[in-house]
């Protein structure tokens, strides 16, 4: 999945659900290859706030401390 779809992909899910987590990661990971840092630190920060325990968690984390 290219970066503008998965954008476009995550926006929409955050839409119907803003409780769902898996769709800051793709929202994050697009926005962090645009060059947009606050934007994918936000995603990926509103990822940890839903799913601390999550399968993406440690890994944000570590990229986090990157951006």
């Amino acid at each position: 999945m290219d970066e503008v779809a998965a954008k476009n992909w995550a926006t929409k899910a955050i839409a119907i659900d803003a409780n769902r987590a898996d769709a800051y990661v793709f929202l994050g990971s697009a926005e962090q290859a645009f060059g947009h840092k606050a934007a994918a630190k936000a995603a990926y920060q509103r990822y940890l706030q839903l799913s601390p325990h999550g399968r993406f968690a440690p890994d944000l984390r570590a990229v986090l401390g990157s951006l």
